[in-house]
């Protein structure tokens, strides 16, 4: 097992909640409402960015618990969309900053019927 994520409200929305150490969710609630938690959140994200893209582009299968239901080998799609605004960075103090890379995975599952659409 490479991680486990976990859905969060709104629907639709996913995080990685194993291995500990990479999974910000908590922290990132806590942000906006502390200095301690922003750093510790900073912290976290720059391990988190720097170790999804070691692993995330092989994925090809998930396994999938909800309520009763549960699936393994599901096929997943990664998309990979780099951050294009490099092309016109210029690195100057009052802009900074660093390019990211964001993936999606999709998959596609009938919870009520417990099964992977054909």
């Amino acid at each position: 097992m490479l991680a486990e994520a976990r859905a969060a409200d709104p629907p639709g929305v996913v995080y990685l909640s194993s291995p500990e150490a990479y999974s910000c969710w908590d922290i990132e609630r806590r942000a906006p409402f502390s200095v301690e938690a922003r750093k510790a959140w900073d912290q976290c994200f720059a391990r988190q960015s720097r170790w999804i893209p070691t692993w995330v582009r092989s994925v090809k299968f998930v396994d999938l618990r909800s309520g009763g239901c549960a699936l393994r080998k599901i096929p997943v799609s990664v998309s990979e969309y780099p951050d294009t605004w490099w092309l016109w960075w210029v690195p100057l103090p009052h802009i900074g900053g660093k390019p990211y890379t964001w993936f999606t995975v999709s998959i596609r599952v009938d919870i009520n019927r417990c099964a992977v659409p054909t």
